[in-house]
């Protein structure tokens, strides 16, 4: 993988999703962006933020709701092959408990 990478952005609605690779970096950043635009690129999820302080961590899915509000996300951080699923709200950025 080249270390500055990223996918096709696949258009849903009013955004287009995507992922991309920064140089240095061991996981990907999830993104969107307004769906006709090239700027205001938004990070749904940093997996190098979640990954920090861990000994293993791997991601699984990322994916966004209907309403395109929040988004689901997973995890194994043991090695186990057993994913965490997560909620995280879009608008504040933060999971939801």
């Amino acid at each position: 993988i080249k270390e500055d990478d990223s996918s096709v952005p696949s258009s849903d609605g009013p955004f287009a999703y995507y992922t991309r690779f920064v140089e240095g970096a061991q996981h990907p950043l999830f993104c969107r962006r307004p769906r006709d635009a090239e700027e205001g690129e938004e990070i749904i999820l940093d997996a190098n933020r979640e990954a920090e302080g861990e000994a293993y961590f791997k991601i699984g899915d990322v994916d966004h709701s209907p309403t395109h509000r929040l988004a689901a996300w997973s995890a194994d951080r043991k090695g186990s092959e057993y994913f965490t699923v997560r909620l995280r709200d879009l608008e504040t950025g933060r999971d939801l408990p």
